[in-house]
């Protein structure tokens, strides 16, 4: 006979031990694998290699901005600088800034004097690996037979 008291019972625990052994075979791989990324330091030199690389890549990027600034800046001062009369040492004074075929003719004696009061250069950017487009903004003073005339700001690019 059956008893009027039945005693409950969990019929299956096969599917939840399954999941704890899951569960702990997880967490001993997970271990396993961080104790041996913390000991291993492989991956820390790449990742101090490529910091290197991009560190000595930026130093570069900013030496050639900061050389090419200048050299804009100087070319400013050469070019748009001369007596009006004679410009005497004009070729000269410019040839360092121009490529090696190119040739500019110098301004003529119209009794126009120049000179440059200021070059800031702008704005730099990179359009590829070798090349470079710099704005430069130039104040310049210009006087005609000796006579101050006009200040006029212009922007070079």
């Amino acid at each position: 006979m059956k008893s009027p008291i039945r005693l409950m019972t969990i019929k299956s625990t096969g599917l939840r031990n399954v999941g704890k052994v899951f569960l702990w075979v997880v967490l001993a791989f997970l271990l396993f694998k961080g104790v041996a990324g913390i000991l291993d330091n492989r991956g820390q030199e790449d990742i101090l290699k490529t910091i290197d690389e991009y560190r000595i890549a930026a130093e570069q990027r900013e030496a050639a901005r900061s050389g090419a600034a200048a050299f804009a800046e100087n070319f400013i001062y050469e070019y748009y600088t001369f007596d009006g009369k004679y410009n005497t040492g004009y070729d000269e004074r410019v040839a360092p800034y121009l490529a090696g075929s190119m040739n500019i003719a110098k301004p003529m004696g119209n009794g126009a004097e120049t000179n440059v009061l200021s070059a800031k250069t702008t704005k730099i950017s990179f359009v590829s690996e070798n090349r470079m487009d710099i704005d430069v903004s130039a104040k310049i003073q210009y006087t005609l037979d000796g006579a101050n005339t006009s200040d006029g700001a212009i922007q070079i690019r």
